[in-house]
Parts: structure tokens; sequence; C-alpha cells
């Protein structure tokens, strides 16, 4: 058995730097790997094809076991709430269109208000969020 499956990421540890293409300081995605070399993109970046003996090696970060992940996160979702129209929502915006006539209208718009603010931050990188 291969002591590297492809999709890992690997980095170069030889002592003989004067024979080798990689770089010390770069890591590497494996393309395929038998019992006595290792080929990996050429880059670092996925580009070419490069290879080397596989005890100049050492896994840095295991491929994933599978292509299917998990995405927990909450989003906003068009509609018509607590009398307000949610019209257009993006990443880190939503376009409101409402009318409030009484008091508890306007404490079921701030709940609204909050709940929106608070999955927006969710969801909003921090570089794009004000205050």
């Amino acid at each position: 058995m291969a002591k590297f499956k492809v999709g890992d990421r690997v980095k170069c540890v030889t002592t003989k730097w004067e024979y080798c293409s990689y770089k010390p300081d770069k890591t590497y995605t494996v393309k395929s790997c038998d019992e006595s070399m290792v080929k990996t993109d050429f880059d670092g970046n996925g580009n070419g094809e490069n290879g080397w003996f596989i005890d100049n090696f050492e896994l840095v970060t295991p491929a994933p076991s599978s292509p299917i992940r998990t995405v927990t996160k909450r989003e906003i979702v068009a509609g018509n709430y607590a009398g307000f129209d949610l019209t257009d929502v993006g990443r880190n915006y939503v376009r409101l269109d409402g009318f409030i006539r009484y008091t508890h209208e306007l404490r079921a718009a701030a709940t609204l208000f909050n709940e929106i603010a608070d999955v927006l931050d969710e969801n909003t990188p921090a570089e794009l969020r004000a205050g």
C-alpha cells in the first residue's frame, strides 16, 4: 500500500536540495503514488507534474475522504414576515418594504430586524461589516 493517496498535501523533507526541484517552504498535492515514487503538482497550485522518491516527503494534510460536506449555516429567505416584504436577499444585505401602524407591529418588526441582523453578521465576512 502506498504511503500517500491522491489529493494528500505533502512537503519535501530531503537533505539533498541540490538534486531537488521542490521548494522546502511549499506544500504540493499528490497526483499519484506507488511504493517508491510520488508524483505531485509542479508548483504547489495544481499545475504540471513532478516526481521524486517517496522517502523525501512527509504528509502535511490528508486528502478529504469524501467529496460531500455538511454545511450548517442559517440563511435569509425572501417572503413576507411581520408585515414586511423581503424582496431582495443578498450575501450581506436585504431589501425590506413595509408599513407599521401599531405598537405590536413595531415589536414584531424589531424581532424580525434583530433576527436578520444576526444572520447577516454570521454570513458577512468581517472586513465587509460596518461597526
